[in-house]
Parts: structure tokens; C-alpha cells; sequence
């Protein structure tokens, strides 16, 4: 340990090092020692506190973030800013002793060294061969790891080019992936332009300064471009070695880069996307997702794509393990999800609530059957696509008012009941809803804030925007399914309620029927059946439009468990009239 007595009441020293040429600088003040915070750091104060110690200074190097262990007591200067002319560190510019907004993870180091030529060295860690892994820098006799930020494609380039790996067709990834380093962090915001012999000639801050963690490490995978190995397990899972890439947040694991499935579906045609990336499957975030993924995902798998969806807020289940992808922009032209536009792998602001699924399910082949009823007439209503019979995927519900024409507005999709978000919501929902339930809906309204309770389970439709003449919800202007930024207490809730021009129609059929029941000599209640019986239909959704028909007329109504407007009711026909489906 070398010390310097600038001053009477002031000194400098190197300590921690592994000689007395380097180590935390330390500043002795009124006879206590303090230590200096790296805010605005740069190479000058190295130049300045080595040439007072009488050491070397021409090559010298000054590190923040405490690259030689955190120091203890008061720190003393920060925002030192010299200018490197000055005999002493107390005529560099800085804020007044022992005024700072730092801790001791900030602390400066100084090295002042002459440069040597092995003085910075790369290195690749954690990765099944010599061609990837989590990237470390040599520094000061110790190795360190790389944050991720602002990180792009050239730095692999650089990287790998230093080491002797293959290069032309290197990728930059953020996130921590290949399991995490330990102190220090060397660099931060590495910018390369791609002509750089080695990292340290790219533009970078000062070595050890970062406001980064290890879960943001940066790896780096150097395979050759023209090495390309496609392998496909089943029907679900595509793997295909990619070329040299940088990847951000300690990730290394192994080899095969890409690949895609979906997971917890009750077929291979849809479930959660899943990509299969270093050794590790993960999940994709839905932020900016569109329908256009799904296109990617299941040609790339071999399935059916030209009616395929992509779905939003897990609804096939969440994940575990790391969100791999995020802002996924596809054309639809692309043979792989790694060709869309995306965030760097691993980087995301995501959580499982969030994974993507996709359904694959092809629109044609569709077979319907009526199940749990007294007859053939009538019952539950399944649907049968890729050979196997499922309940109709779209229904809907009032929950929790205290007559059946109000409650919490709930959706069934994907098998499960979920909520309507109360974003850009207008009374004109509540007309398509209630039309659609068979109840009344002049006068109905759409409320906000949850005011039936708020429900569980998914919210499965944000952005409702209806014009008024769509049978179904489903047929409004909608987020994709299950997308949102909402809670349970922005449910929405809805109110049936007759407008005073169907009130008269009703009184005015009883009416009707009254003088019909006197001049014909039948009953009241023969002629009620009789034009019940002729004017009664049903309507149902099975993802493509399919009407069953009783009778001679038409009236559009509900769903499965919910049918003409009464829960838990099954559809049925009246009578013995003829029933005939058809796939509009």
C-alpha cells in the first residue's frame, strides 16, 4: 500500500490490490479515510491520482463499481471531474467533501499499470463446446461479466473474431440466460461498430461503472452459419441450430437454438407457446402480438395455419422458466418464429401472466352433435375438429344479479368462464348481449368499475366495441383474446331492460291472442303454443357460424348451458317439428 500526503489533512491510497500499482482509491480527510463514488468517472482522475503517487500514469485506468472490494466509512468526493493536469485530486472539480448520493458499490478503483498486451482477455463460459457460453472480460487480474445494455449484433461479431471463432452471421441477445457470473461487472452499454479487434476498442463506460445485475449478463454463441441441424420430435417440436450469437441475461445452458411447441392443450393443434432456445424451452410474451404469429408457428410445426389464432394472458396455462421473446412482429412469410421482428432474446418487462398460446385448429371439417337431452331434439351442444368432441367454445353469461336480465357479463372460451374489461365500453354492448341472449334490450345499459362483483378466473376480452347490429359478442371489435392490461374490478356488468316500444308489443300479442282465444272458441293457452311453436329457433356459434333450425323461423339466441336467455337451461326444439343444421 503506497500513500501520499497531499496535503496536511489530505492524502490518497491504493488499496485491495495485488500490488501497490492498483486498488480501491482511498482519500484521507480530516484524519479519517473515505472512499470516492464513480458518478461522472473517467480515465483522467487515474491519470491524476497515479502521477501524485509517483507511479506510472500514462496508460493509467480508473474503474467504478468497487472492482477491488467496497471501502467502509464516509465517501468522501464524488462527481470528481479532472482535467488531468492537476499535481493533486483535490484540484479536480467535484462536490463538496463528503457530499454524495452513492454507497459503497459505487467506490473507485485505479490501476496505473502501463498497458499490457494481455491486459484484457475474453473468455466464453458455461456452454457445452468452446463456440458459446456467458461472455467475461479479464481485467485487472480478475474476470468479470458484460451487461446487456444497449447491446446489438456487432458485439458478437467482435467477439468471436477476437477468439478465432466463426463470426459472419453473429446475433446480441439481452437477458440473463446462461446462468449467472459473480463480481464484477466490467462493462456497460458496449456499442461496436464491428471493425473493432478486440471489445475494449468499442465504445463502452468507464470500466466497472454500470447500474446493471448479473441476471443481465450478455453470452455469446459463436456456431458457424452453414451448420444448420433440423430435427422434429412427434408432430409439436421443431429444433434448428442457428448461427454465432450474442445473448443477454445468463442464459447458457446447450446447443440446439430454436424450437417451438404448444403445451397443455388437449391436442397437438394448440395449447402455449413454448421456444426451445440454449438448452432451456421458454415462453413468449403477448405485448404487441397478433394473429399473424400463429400463421408462423403452425406452418413451421406442419399444422394447419390459414384459420389459425394467437391468444393473449396465458390462457392455455402460465409457463415457468424464462420469457425467451418479446414484441414478436411477424408478416406471415417467415418459416420460423426467429425470423419475425422481435426484442433481444431474453429481454422482456413481462410475466407468465402474459405467455402467448396458439391455436392451430384448421376451419373446415366441423361435426356437431347434441348431448345430455331427453331426445334428439334437444341438448348441450358439442363440437368435433380433429376428431375429438368439445363443448362450444364461445358462450355468454349475466353472474350474480338478482334476477337472470342483470349480472356480471362473463364469456366461456378455451373451457373456461372468463370477464369482459370495461375499456372504451358503450351501452351498445349491452344491446348485442342481451339480443343475443334473448332478452330484452331497448333500453338496456352496460356498466363499469364491476358493479355486480368482481369476477375470477381469466379476463378473456378488452376494447369491446360493438355497433349494434352483431348477433354475438364475438363479433364486436375486440383486443385478441385474452390481451389486456386490466383487473377484476374493471369487469363489466349489464342490465336487460325492455324499451317502452317491446312492452307494447307484448301487451299488445296478449291482447292478440285473448280475442283470437274468444272468436275461435280455443283455449288461451292452445293458441300461446301454437305461436311459440311456429316462430321458436336457435342460433348457436362453433367458431364458424352454425344455425340450427326448428321450424319455419328464425330467432337467434344463446350457448351452451345458457340456452333462450335462461341459465343452465338446455337448447331444445318445441314440439315435433322437423330439426335441420347447416354451416353458414
Amino acid at each position: 500500500m503506497l500513500t501520499f500526503f497531499l496535503l496536511l489533512d489530505i492524502a490518497v491510497r491504493l488499496v485491495e490490490g495485488t500490488s501497490e500499482n492498483e486498488g480501491r482509491l482511498e482519500v484521507n480527510r480530516l484524519g479519517s479515510w473515505g472512499t470516492v463514488c464513480d458518478d461522472n468517472l473517467n480515465d483522467k482522475l487515474a491519470v491524476v491520482v497515479c502521477r501524485s503517487l509517483g507511479l506510472p500514469w500514462a496508460t493509467s485506468e480508473a474503474y467504478g463499481g468497487a472492482v477491488f472490494g467496497r471501502g467502509s466509512g464516509t465517501i468522501w468526493v464524488d462527481n470528481v471531474n479532472c482535467i488531468g493536469s492537476e499535481s493533486k485530486i483535490d484540484e479536480c472539480s467535484h462536490s463538496p467533501w463528503g457530499s454524495n448520493n452513492c454507497n459503497h458499490g459505487d467506490d473507485i478503483s485505479i490501476n496505473c499499470l502501463p498497458i499490457r498486451s494481455n491486459d484484457t482477455a475474453v473468455r466464453l463460459v458455461g456452454g457445452t463446446t468452446e463456440y458459446e457460453g456467458r461472455l467475461e472480460v479479464y481485467k485487472s487480474g480478475k474476470w468479470g461479466t458484460v451487461c446487456d445494455d444497449g447491446l446489438n449484433d456487432q458485439l458478437s461479431v467482435v467477439v468471436c473474431r477476437s477468439l478465432g471463432l466463426p463470426w459472419n452471421a453473429s446475433k446480441a441477445y439481452g437477458g440473463a440466460e446462461y446462468g449467472q457470473g459473480s463480481s464484477p461487472i466490467w462493462l456497460d452499454d458496449v456499442i461496436c461498430m464491428g471493425s473493432e479487434t478486440g471489445i475494449e476498442k468499442c465504445s463502452h463506460n468507464p470500466w466497472g461503472s454500470h447500474n446493471c445485475n448479473h441476471r443481465k449478463d450478455v453470452s455469446i454463441s459463436c456456431f458457424p452459419s452453414t451448420d444448420e441441424l433440423h430435427i422434429k420430435i412427434g408432430k409439436i417440436e421443431k429444433f434448428k441450430r442457428a448461427t454465432s450469437e450474442a445473448y443477454g441475461g445468463a442464459v447458457f445452458g446447450r446447443g440446439s437454438d430454436t424450437a417451438v411447441r404448444l403445451v397443455g392443450g388437449t391436442t397437438e393443434y394448440y395449447g402455449r407457446l413454448e421456444v426451445y432456445k440454449f438448452g432451456k424451452w421458454g415462453t413468449v410474451c403477448d405485448d404487441g402480438f397478433n394473429d399473424i404469429l400463429s400463421v408462423v408457428v403452425c406452418r413451421s410445426l406442419g399444422l394447419p395455419w390459414n384459420a389459425s389464432k394467437a391468444y393473449g394472458s396465458a390462457v392455455y396455462g402460465q409457463g415457468t422458466g424464462p420469457i425467451w421473446l418479446d414484441n414478436v412482429k411477424c408478416l406471415g412469410s417467415e418459416t420460423g418464429i426467429e425470423k419475425c421482428s422481435h426484442s433481444p432474446w431474453g429481454s422482456h418487462d413481462c410475466n407468465h401472466g402474459e405467455d402467448v398460446s396458439i391455436s392451430c385448429s384448421p376451419s373446415t371439417d366441423i361435426a356437431v352433435r347434441l348431448v345430455g337431452g331427453t331426445s334428439e331434439n334437444e341438448g348441450r351442444l358439442e363440437v368435433n375438429r380433429l376428431g375429438r368432441w368439445a363443448a362450444v367454445y364461445t358462450a355468454v353469461r349475466l353472474v350474480g344479479g338478482t334476477t337472470e336480465y342483470e349480472g356480471r357479463l362473463e364469456v366461456y372460451k378455451f373451457g373456461k368462464w372468463g370477464t369482459v374489461c370495461d375499456d372504451g365500453l358503450n351501452d351498445t354492448l349491452s344491446v348485442v348481449v342481451c339480443r343475443s341472449l334473448g332478452l330484452p334490450w331497448g333500453a338496456s345499459k352496460a356498466y363499469s368499475d364491476a358493479s355486480y362483483g368482481q369476477g375470477s378466473g381469466p379476463i378473456l376480452l378488452d376494447d369491446v366495441k360493438c355497433t349494434g347490429s352483431e348477433s354475438r359478442i364475438e363479433e364486436c371489435s375486440h383486443s385478441p383474446w385474452g390481451s389486456h392490461n386490466c383487473g377484476h374490478k374493471e369487469d363489466v356488468s349489464l342490465k336487460c331492460v325492455q324499451s317502452r316500444e317491446e312492452w307494447m308489443y307484448g301487451a299488445n300479442a296478449i291482447i292478440l291472442i285473448s280475442v283470437l282465444s274468444i272468436l275461435l272458441g280455443l283455449t288461451w293457452l292452445t293458441i300461446a303454443v301454437f305461436v311459440v311453436r311456429s316462430s321458436m329457433c336457435i342460433t348457436l356459434d362453433v367458431v364458424t357460424r352454425l344455425d340450427i333450425e326448428c321450424g319455419v323461423c328464425s330467432s337467434e339466441n344463446v350457448v351452451p348451458g345458457v340456452g333462450m336467455g335462461h341459465h343452465n337451461t338446455r337448447p331444445s326444439c318445441l314440439g315435433s317439428a322437423v330439426t335441420r343444421m347447416k354451416i353458414n
